[in-house]
């Protein structure tokens, strides 16, 4: 004698409430596609369960709890709705009230999978698992950024919460972010998706801890690359792109004892032989060898061009972390991302509001050459109107060259008039995108306050 799966007899059950005949289950395209949805729907549910599971328990506090219950309880809605779907009950509630899931009865018969009423499965546990059709799983988030929970594990854990909250509530939305690790002499790279790209070796200051950098090129100074948050930007000195060229940004933020610090990020120094020296400390397993500049980070040449230049805009929108190293951390001084993020975005804000000036200035300016090469063409048209009419009665060669010359000027005005848009619109553009900078980090500094 076959045993009846608990399967055939959701199917048996289905088909009797609607009249059919249960020797044969009537199981439609549509309840089949409307299944495998729901299917999907759930097996996202779980990993996103499964996911911030493992925040909270890295990060234990009453935020990450309540994401997680809240996970719980659309777990289950789902696993009802799917239920319902399978027993095909969407006319036939009424008929089917006996039903345990649907009205909280004591029915333990109705779904030997997923529990009976008043027993609410714990995800992962046997009951919870599906017993229909499985089909391919693909994540499905309201965002569009990366989260990757073997990168999430690989971070060292002052690292883990930055990474987090990027994917969660990105205070550079659109933005790539580095973050430092001085212990190991690594630099996370990541893109503007929350992707890790390139996890490169680096160098860094020659002392250790978070002492406020006073160095001068190869003189007597503390020679530091604090922990803390800063900006990147392409700003440089004429000196310094006759020696990096374009391969540097310059680290303008506050560090983690609250001093503002300004560093730069570049390629390995070449003079004075160091390029090769530092290229070999660079390639030795030892990350204590790495500790050899004034205090700017050291990238290999190709790592820059490679992962920094193609995902960075050096617009002072984008962020970099430097973790503690162990000097840092026996000064007692925790390491705080979001109070560093808060601590940071004054300053984004103000150099968001410069930045929009200066281009609101480059607005106007660019506005009123164009109006006034406008008013000039007109001027130009009249006179070349004027002067065409004289020639058809006096066909001279003053005349034509006259005409001539005028057409070159009215060209010429509307080559530079051309010019000039393309520059009003690029300048249009940036100012709106300082003005969604400072917006957005007025935003982060309140919500985070």
């Amino acid at each position: 004698m076959t045993t009846e799966s608990a399967f055939e007899k959701n199917l048996k059950i289905n088909n009797e409430l609607e009249g059919k005949n249960t020797s044969t289950p009537v199981w439609t395209p549509e309840k089949e596609e409307s299944l495998l949805k729901l299917s999907q729907e759930l097996e996202n549910l779980k990993n996103e369960y499964a996911r911030l599971k493992t925040i909270y328990d890295d990060m234990p506090d009453d935020e990450e709890k309540e994401k997680v219950t809240r996970v719980e309880e659309k777990i289950n809605k789902k696993r009802k709705r799917k239920f319902l779907t399978v027993l095909g009950l969407t006319g036939a509630l009424t008929t089917a009230a006996g039903l345990g899931w649907v009205t909280n009865s004591t029915n333990k018969d109705v779904d030997k999978s997923g529990g009976t009423a008043n027993t609410k499965p714990e995800p992962g546990s046997e009951s919870f698992k599906d017993t229909t059709k499985q089909i391919t799983k693909t994540e499905t988030k309201k965002n569009t950024l990366d989260f990757n929970q073997e990168v999430y594990n690989s971070l060292p854990d002052p690292a883990k919460p930055i990474y987090h909250r990027y994917y969660e509530n990105s205070p550079t939305p659109d933005r790539g972010y580095q973050i430092l690790d001085k212990k190991t002499a690594t630099l996370f790279i990541f893109n503007k998706e929350n992707k890790l790209i390139a996890k490169d070796t680096v160098g860094f200051g020659i002392d250790e801890g978070d002492a406020k950098n006073t160095s001068k090129e190869f003189k007597k100074g503390i020679r530091t690359t604090p922990s803390g948050v800063f900006m990147l930007s392409n700003f440089a000195t004429q000196k310094d792109r006759d020696e990096y060229g374009d391969l540097q940004l310059s680290l303008t933020g506050i560090s983690i004892l609250g001093d503002t610090t300004f560093l730069g990020e570049h390629q390995t120094y070449r003079k004075h032989g160091q390029f090769k020296i530092r290229t070999k400390k660079l390639n030795t397993p030892n990350p204590k060898d790495n500790n050899f500049s004034d205090g700017c980070i050291n990238i290999k040449p190709e790592n820059f061009q490679s992962h920094v230049q193609p995902n960075f805009k050096g617009d002072y929108s984008e962020l970099i972390f430097v973790l503690q190293d162990e000097k840092g951390e026996q000064s007692g001084k925790k390491f705080d991302s979001e109070k560093l993020i808060k601590d940071i975005m004054p300053m984004m804000i103000n150099v968001a509001l410069k930045q929009k000036d200066h281009y609101e200035k480059i607005i106007a300016e660019t506005s009123k050459m164009i109006n006034n090469d406008s008013s000039e063409i007109n001027s130009l048209q009249k006179e070349h109107i004027r002067l065409v009419k004289e020639y058809q009665n006096d066909k001279n060669t003053t005349k034509e060259k006259k005409i001539e010359t005028i057409k070159k000027k009215i060209n010429k005005l509307k080559n530079k008039i051309g010019t000039n848009r393309d520059s009003l619109t690029k300048a249009t553009q940036e100012r709106n995108n300082a003005i969604s900078k400072s917006e957005y980090a007025k935003r982060t500094l309140s919500n985070r306050g």
